[in-house]
């Protein structure tokens, strides 16, 4: 609740003029604080500094008590503020959460479909609600697997959960419940909004919006069923049919040239590789191999490997894909050693540097991850605090550079 400021070596109350709401984890200790303003001088809200036992963006105010009350729900209702919370409470709507003023991460999502299997966003009805659901939906993509539901209740202009309950009861603001648009109702209208469809220039550009955020969710059947609804939207019924042929046709294609590199994703594990294969003098900018072997990254123990090839002796491109003959690694390396990564030679230094910090990140991001489940679910001995206190640092180190 304090906070210290390292210009004047004083400290301040973060919270001076708000009210405060404790904020609780899932076994309901309490774990941090969140302040609302009283005056609505921005930020509106505001919460405990992130550390060691608090992260916000794997907390949902609330989450405590409807967990305690019910270990599965029918539905769960995500607002963006604590006195929604307490005000659809008090109105017995008691399967309601808030995120802690900001976005709706990942976490927070795995935690909910732990407990329902049926999400409802209900944010303010204003521009930042609007992005708030545009965001929520885009994030949610990789979620919709089958028996998982998402919904948006949309609300008036200007209202907010909290003073639309208290004008119009329990009874009206279910009704807004039952009503909430279904995930792709949402998704295929504001997708229209953006795009008018009153030419073939807006039609293309709707189809391609669509069917690149289509392409993120894991349930086919559900893809299936959108791609169909894409054909309805735009006047062509066939449509799915149509583009299965354009899929086959592209895949053909791809074969018929050869062009191995296009199935090969970017990742940073992958460029790392590529670039050391084919500049092995990049090997004097890798650090010491402690921290790598903490994770299980996909391709980190083969990018471990070559390190280990590099470091031995000078060695050249050539060497490196002699000693993976005959091995299942000799196309994707021999792929590798060709990848255009579009910089300029005197710069792939500090680019090979950057993504080595990137995997740093990641790896420390991984293995905070871990520490903390294990805190959650067992307790954390000091050697393991210690540990955690000491990533939260070197990540925050790293994140000065990006």
């Amino acid at each position: 609740m304090l906070v210290h400021n390292k210009n004047t070596n004083n400290y301040y109350d973060i919270f001076h003029n708000r009210i405060i709401f404790p904020i609780k984890n899932i076994q309901g200790q309490i774990i941090g604080f969140g302040g609302r303003s009283l005056d609505n001088r921005e930020p509106k809200y505001l919460n405990s500094p992130d550390n060691i036992f608090f992260h916000k963006r794997n907390e949902l105010y609330g989450l405590y008590e409807i967990k305690k009350k019910f270990n599965l729900l029918e539905k769960i209702l995500v607002v963006e503020g604590y006195t929604d919370v307490i005000s659809l409470f008090q109105f017995n709507i008691k399967y309601v959460v808030a995120i802690l003023g900001i976005s709706i991460t990942n976490e927070h999502i795995k935690k909910l479909f732990q407990i329902t299997n049926k999400i409802i966003y209900c944010y303010d009805g204003d521009n930042a609600g609007r992005r708030a659901n545009w965001y929520s939906l885009k994030i949610s993509l990789s979620h919709m697997v089958q028996g998982k539901q998402i919904n948006f209740l949309l609300l008036p202009d200007g209202e907010d959960p909290d003073s639309l309950i208290k004008k119009g009861g329990k009874v009206l603001f279910e009704k807004y419940i039952n009503n909430s648009l279904s995930f792709s109702d949402f998704f295929f209208k504001s997708l229209i909004e953006k795009n008018s469809l009153k030419n073939c220039e807006e039609k293309t550009k709707f189809i391609n919006k669509a069917l690149s955020l289509i392409h993120d969710i894991p349930d086919y059947i559900f893809q299936i069923n959108l791609i169909k609804k894409i054909g309805e939207k735009i006047g062509i019924l066939n449509f799915f049919q149509i583009y299965q042929l354009m899929i086959q046709k592209k895949n053909i294609k791809q074969l018929s040239n050869n062009n191995y590199l296009n199935n090969f994703k970017k990742t940073t594990i992958r460029m790392l590789i590529s670039l050391l294969i084919q500049k092995p003098k990049l090997i004097k900018f890798i650090p010491k191999l402690k921290l790598f072997k903490t994770s299980n990254l996909n391709g980190l123990n083969f990018f471990i490997e070559l390190i280990q090839i590099c470091n031995k002796k000078k060695i050249t491109t050539a060497q490196i894909l002699e000693k993976y003959r005959g091995t299942k690694f000799k196309k994707p390396l021999e792929t590798l050693a060709i990848w255009n990564h579009i910089v300029p030679n005197e710069k792939i230094e500090n680019f090979f540097i950057h993504l080595i910090n990137k995997l740093k990140m990641n790896i420390i991001e991984e293995r905070q991850e871990y520490l903390i489940f294990l805190e959650r679910k067992e307790g954390l001995n000091l050697k393991k605090k210690k540990e955690l206190w000491s990533l939260n640092k070197d990540l925050a180190k790293i994140k000065k550079i990006f």
